[in-house]
């Protein structure tokens, strides 16, 4: 359906209308982060969101399988929101237009179009709103307080073209990842990543798993990590990248804080030239994501998180 991609990367809840049929449960505080709540309706709406995003049934067993990541991912985008109050950054009217149009056009629709969408679907707006907003302050704060101190100098790319000195040509792949945080056990997270993967194979588009799933700095842009030097990636990544076929689905990687979903896109072969610009944007690339999900760490580390579900 070509509307996925813009229902993927929007949080909604569903549009609601106030009765006696609502039960109080529904409302309960199941995490409070800072001065912040966080209820089970809105983890089951985002979980919900996740399994039609996805393309997995949503029923019981589903939504609880995804709940812990869609819980995690509200913990992220409040505490994201309260840090931009804290330093000043803040969203305005031509920030939320500008996102807008972007999305309207990247899924075929007419400017204006997305107000007529969301009333189709039956989407709350303002909730949906308030998820783009959030993801366009998350890129003003990653601007303002990582960019400015990211630095490659021309040491470290030396060293890249010393380690690529003996290759004939150089060999570029064109990457796509999911990023799934992992909060102690990475059960219920490799689970799910290998759901998200079935669902791929299944035809189910990478793009939109990753902008609702991936908690990654590229999930924005679909998981995205674009083109990457083979020969710059550590192994085991190196020698399973290379020997993978196009849009192949890599094992899952994991590690104490994350598991990875990597897709294989195209490769190519650049000349015999070692091309410094790329090697300086490939250490540039891999140091934002690290700074990135570094800083995300930080600022969890240091709010007050309570979690009672």
């Amino acid at each position: 359906m070509r509307y996925l991609m813009l229902m993927a990367i929007l949080v909604t809840l569903t549009a609601f209308t106030p009765s006696s049929s609502v039960h109080a449960s529904e409302f309960s505080i199941i995490a409070v982060v800072q001065d912040d709540a966080i209820t089970n309706r809105a983890v089951s709406q985002r979980a919900a969101l996740m399994l039609s995003s996805g393309g997995m049934a949503n029923n019981t067993a589903n939504r609880q399988r995804v709940a812990p990541q869609a819980l995690q991912m509200l913990i992220n985008e409040s505490l994201q929101r309260q840090h931009g109050e804290e330093i000043g950054i803040t969203v305005q009217p031509s920030d939320l237009s500008a996102a807008i149009a972007e999305l309207e056009e990247r899924n075929g629709l007419k400017p204006g179009g997305f107000n007529s969408f969301v009333k189709r679907q039956g989407i709350n707006r303002e909730a949906l709103l308030k998820q783009i907003e959030a993801q366009i302050l998350w890129k003003k704060i990653v601007g303002r307080r990582i960019m400015p101190r990211i630095n490659v100098t021309d040491e470290e790319v030396s060293e890249s073209v010393v380690q690529l000195k003996d290759q004939k040509t150089t060999r570029e792949v064109f990457l796509r990842e999911i990023v799934l945080d992992v909060e102690g056990s990475n059960k219920d997270e490799l689970a799910l990543a290998r759901d998200l993967m079935k669902r791929i194979y299944a035809g189910q588009s990478f793009d939109s798993i990753a902008r609702e799933f991936s908690t990654s700095a590229s999930a924005s842009e679909g998981g995205k990590i674009g083109w990457i030097l083979a020969n710059q990636l550590r192994e085991p990544l190196r020698s399973a990248v290379q020997n993978a076929e196009t849009d192949e689905l890599l094992k899952p990687l994991e590690t104490e804080t994350s598991i990875r979903i990597i897709q294989v896109g195209k490769k190519r072969t650049e000349s015999k030239r070692i091309n410094e610009n790329i090697l300086r944007n490939l250490l540039l690339k891999e140091k934002m994501d690290l700074e990135s999900r570094k800083y995300m760490k930080q600022l969890r580390q240091n709010a007050l998180i309570d979690i009672r579900g």
